[in-house]
């Protein structure tokens, strides 16, 4: 439970870190945004539209965002979610060995 917390935690603030630096650099938002462009099309099929049209009613280029931006969250919550688990599973293998 703590290491899904920490995964979400991360994704949230890197996004925020990606899009504050955006007016000054693009690496880091197009950096962030990139796992989507692998996710969209495997995420896409599993998402009834219903859910979408009932988001963004109107469709079109928001609907693609809101796919974008949840695919993306996704990936690097999952990210930090499993380098977080791995982190303190092996910090509490270390303490209980002593």
């Amino acid at each position: 439970m703590k290491s899904c917390l920490v995964g979400i935690a991360g994704a949230l603030i890197l996004g925020v870190l990606a899009f504050a630096v955006a007016p000054f650099f693009r690496l880091p938002m197009e950096a962030y945004l990139a796992p989507s462009a692998l996710l969209v099309p495997a995420l896409g099929p599993l998402i009834p539209s219903s859910v979408v049209y009932w988001l963004v009613p109107e469709g079109g280029a928001p609907a693609g965002v809101l796919l974008i931006v949840v695919s993306t969250l996704f990936f690097w919550s999952a990210l930090f979610g499993i380098a977080s688990y791995f982190w303190l599973r092996h910090k509490a293998m270390q303490e209980n060995a002593f």
